[in-house]
């Protein structure tokens, strides 16, 4: 047994360490240079073609003219005659796992009216700081939109409350088998940057059920929600810090009358909970009526099948994102809001 204790994690990270090797072939070449250290790097490079490893999928990128993911390498006019609707939001929105065609960015694309232009901002890191910038650089730009949805993701209030990379796991020590968990990971990643390889592909040891929940609840980017605790610390400082900046964003786009939609989603841990009415939501909701936003939860379609089923169903194994059935949920349930254009009331 005491050798089994031993054997195991070994063999796991090595497992790690071929997939690994299999996709160091794999590094991403289209993001552009990060220039200021508090915004994650905002667009990719404009026009470029990539190769992008997620979990043990290969998938393939592409940007267009604007420096957004998009189905082709395309110029993208600053006007247009089209209906244009402009996404906001992070690597839910960016689809980050699924190919294009699978994300609900591209499901939209393809099947809203030929009219229709889907321009996706979205990008892995971001939050609204960055959001408003985007929207802000755009319009300086002249590139023309009708609409904007943003998706603001559960993780912006860490985001914007200016937590240190790795704070978010202190939650996770709080169990004995979270702190085994995070154990690992250390162990893996100082072999892995030792080695120089990206273990982060087959990860064997996590398909157990009870370390697939540690990973899902064991964060403080989520648990903020229900922990009181974690909520005063940091959740209602970056709540306020994300409600600011999308102020400013409505404020900018009221003077461009150009009408906003504001869209929530759950991670897998609200799902877990069947938690339809947390205080993210309730937060969220009240912020869209004070200003006049259009509100869309998107809870119930991700948690139509019930808790565990809607959590396997609906998100990538052992991961918070969309799998391509999620994404396909999201898309279903925003078509109906996006279908009919929105017009600025006069």
């Amino acid at each position: 047994m005491k050798r089994l204790r031993w054997l195991l994690p070994l063999l796991f990270l090595g497992a790690d360490l071929a997939a690994g090797v299999r996709l160091s072939f794999y590094e991403p070449q289209c993001h552009a240079p990060n220039t200021d250290p508090k915004n994650p790097t905002q667009w990719f490079a404009p026009n470029c073609r990539m190769q992008a490893a997620w979990g043990t999928r290969v998938l393939s990128i592409t940007s267009n003219s604007l420096g957004m993911i998009d189905r082709e390498v395309r110029e993208v006019p600053p006007a247009s005659p089209r209906r244009r609707v402009l996404l906001l939001g992070d690597s839910f929105t960016m689809g980050l796992g699924v190919s294009w065609d699978e994300s609900f960015a591209g499901i939209l694309a393809s099947r809203l009216a030929p009219g229709t232009e889907i321009l996706n901002a979205g990008m892995g890191g971001t939050f609204p700081r960055v959001h408003l910038a985007k929207a802000e650089k755009l319009l300086r730009d002249g590139v023309h939109f009708g609409e904007v949805w943003v998706f603001p993701d559960v993780s912006d209030v860490f985001e914007e409350a200016d937590f240190q990379p790795g704070d978010e796991f202190e939650y996770a020590r709080r169990t004995l088998h979270g702190r085994a968990t995070l154990g690992y990971y250390a162990l893996r990643e100082r072999v892995c940057r030792f080695l120089r390889l990206g273990c982060l592909a087959l990860r064997p040891v996590e398909r157990l059920s009870w370390l697939q929940r540690t990973m899902y609840d064991g964060t403080m980017r989520s648990a903020w929600i229900s922990d009181e605790a974690l909520d005063q610390a940091f959740g209602e400082r970056g709540l306020a810090a994300c409600a600011s900046d999308l102020q400013r964003l409505a404020g900018i786009l009221l003077e461009a009358r150009i009408p906003l939609t504001l869209a929530v989603y759950p991670w897998p841990e609200q799902v877990y909970e069947a938690d339809h009415d947390s205080r993210y939501i309730r937060f969220w909701w009240e912020w869209a009526q004070g200003q006049g936003v259009e509100f869309v939860d998107l809870t119930p379609a991700l948690t139509d099948l019930g808790p565990e089923e809607s959590a396997r169903a609906y998100y990538l194994p052992l991961d918070i994102h969309f799998s391509a059935r999620g994404h396909a949920r999201v898309a279903e349930a925003v078509f109906e809001r996006m279908s009919v254009p929105r017009e600025f009331p006069n």
